[in-house]
């Protein structure tokens, strides 16, 4: 339901100690998303606070065969989960920025994230956003 789906985004949102003016703030743009996401049963409040996130579009082989069907986020990123992934991307690269922490965050090398169905890639940039 969309209360239950609400009520495990706060929690994640408490975890992550984020104020109330922050979410005020990004209510609209990228909290809702998020609770959206949760309603429609493609991202998991885990219960250590990770995150997973099911694909709509699972990334296939050459043969078809589904390769990587959804990733898992930590529930905490330090720099040098990300530092590794920033070495091609220039500093003014917003994008490349937010792909290199989507890298950090799951695990997933640049290449892989570069597959990711554009609506799979939304949820995940929203993610990633906010660990910016």
């Amino acid at each position: 339901t969309r209360e239950a789906a609400e009520q495990d985004v706060s929690k994640w949102l408490d975890y992550r100690k984020m104020s109330e003016s922050k979410r005020d703030s990004l209510q609209k743009d990228v909290i809702d998303p998020l609770i959206t996401a949760v309603e429609e049963g493609l991202l998991v409040v885990n219960d250590d606070f990770t995150l997973t996130q099911k694909f709509q579009f699972p990334i296939t082989d050459s043969d078809n065969v589904v390769d990587l069907s959804g990733v898992d986020y930590s529930a905490r990123l330090q720099y040098r989960d990300v530092k590794r992934h920033l070495k091609n991307i220039k500093s003014d690269d917003g994008m490349g920025m937010i792909h290199a922490h989507i890298c950090g965050l799951t695990t997933q090398p640049m290449a892989k994230i570069e597959l990711f169905d554009m609506s799979d890639l939304g949820i995940a940039r929203i993610i990633a956003s906010l660990f910016l």
